[in-house]
């Protein structure tokens, strides 16, 4: 088995998925629907927005969609799997591949990296599903509420009401990842701390989480 990083099967496979979710919007997996329910809202909240970065992008299936609804964001997305940013360059990235799509830019970077010297206020942040495959998932929560972004977007977090804990199982039947569950109480602790508001919504026993300032 191999890990996310140096994984090529498990970034084909999950771009070959994405190319048919993007096919219609009818199969979009659901928790898209509520990142742009998100990022409207932020828009309205705050008419300076105007970059979105998406930390753990993957392959880049989700700049397809934002460009879709807000096409006057410009979409930068980072994963530290060489791979995966590869077909993201390869699929998704500038120049346009589809009439009327801009497309994004996509580095080889870690949310460690993107995010140590903080966000300008006009970004949002979106980690989806990234604190769900980590080890340490309450970690990098914190540590990304710790680089500051204004305005961010957590999709499909398990939440659980005793202590937190991950869960180890095979991704693809090619990786061999977590499925980390996060206390419910210590993440609102953790919103708390650094002074942000949040709004979620459970979908498929998942959170949607949203935190501003």
């Amino acid at each position: 088995m191999s890990s996310w990083k140096n994984s090529k099967s498990a970034f084909d496979q999950q771009l070959e998925r994405n190319l048919l979710q993007l096919k219609n919007v009818n199969t979009y997996p659901s928790n898209w629907s509520y990142i742009m329910k998100y990022i409207d809202n932020f828009i309205n909240k705050e008419n300076q927005v105007d970059v979105v970065v998406e930390l753990g992008c993957g392959v880049g299936a989700l700049s397809m969609v934002i460009n879709k609804y807000f096409p006057e964001l410009k979409y930068f997305g980072y994963d530290y799997a060489p791979y995966a940013i590869k077909l993201a360059n390869k699929n998704f990235a500038y120049p346009p591949y589809y009439v009327g799509y801009t497309g994004g830019a996509f580095c080889n970077a870690g949310y460690e990296r993107v995010g140590k010297n903080g966000y300008e206020n006009n970004t949002i942040v979106i980690a989806n599903a990234l604190c769900d495959v980590m080890k340490d998932g309450d970690e990098v929560f914190e540590d990304i509420l710790k680089q500051g972004p204004k305005q961010a977007i957590f999709s499909r977090m398990k939440v659980v009401e005793g202590k937190s804990y991950a869960e180890a199982y095979t991704a693809y039947n090619c990786v061999d990842t977590f499925a980390f569950y996060h206390n419910r109480e210590g993440l609102f602790d953790t919103i708390e701390k650094y002074g942000y508001t949040y709004l979620n919504e459970v979908v498929n026993d998942s959170w949607e989480l949203a935190i501003w300032k």
